[in-house]
């Protein structure tokens, strides 16, 4: 899971750009897939087994005497969709990459599909944490909130350490606010005696010229 982050995240490095921080969605997206897999499996088990023979001769008597055998179909398709949800949230896990650069946050996630987003560090308006819940702070996750200036905001759901996450931007977003700001005005050179003699002379020729 790491080397993956680390060979997509050095192969899109522009010159001079380093990797700050790395990290990735926590495991607990994994709960409801499971969850749903775990559900079907305990409906089936209340169904008991079905005698298809008996089924087939006498399909109304064969209910009658067990009525929750429906219950093995429908248990059946509630785990079948909890497998295919949980492949999904897998293979979310494995290839998702959250890296904050010294120029930008990258964003990436899929395997064959990629999806991809970025915002550059001076399109960085502030940070938070968008929520995190007793379980989340109890298991190190959260979901931080990168507002853009004059763009779109990067939603980071369910990253581990949110708050180490959210440093480091903020660390980002001060090194480009802090190389953006205005070079002092200079002050200008104090005049001397020499710059003075013109006028005076201008003065002494002007009033020469009235009389």
């Amino acid at each position: 899971m790491a080397i993956e982050i680390i060979r997509y995240a050095e192969k899109n490095l522009d010159p001079g750009e380093k990797i700050v921080y790395q990290t990735h969605i926590h495991w607990i997206v994994l709960i409801k897939p499971l969850l749903l897999i775990a559900t079907g499996l305990i409906v089936m088990s209340y169904s008991g087994p079905i005698n298809w023979s008996a089924l087939k001769a006498s399909p109304v008597e064969t209910f009658f005497s067990n009525p929750f055998m429906l219950l093995s179909p429908a248990g059946a398709s509630v785990a079948l969709q909890g497998a295919l949800f949980l492949v999904k949230r897998l293979l979310l896990v494995i290839t998702t990459e959250i890296t904050v650069t010294s120029r930008r946050i990258i964003w990436k996630t899929g395997l064959i599909w990629r999806h991809t987003d970025e915002m550059q560090r001076m399109r960085i308006e502030g940070s938070g944490l968008a929520g995190q819940s007793w379980l989340g702070q109890l298991l190190n996750y959260g979901t931080v909130r990168v507002k853009g200036i004059s763009s779109h905001d990067l939603v980071l759901s369910h990253a581990i350490n949110p708050k180490r996450l959210r440093h480091f931007i903020a660390k980002l977003s001060a090194q480009a606010q802090g190389g953006t700001r205005a070079a002092p005005r200079q002050k200008a050179p104090p005049k001397t005696k020499a710059n003075t003699i013109p006028t005076l002379n201008s003065e002494i020729d002007d009033r020469s010229e009235d009389t």
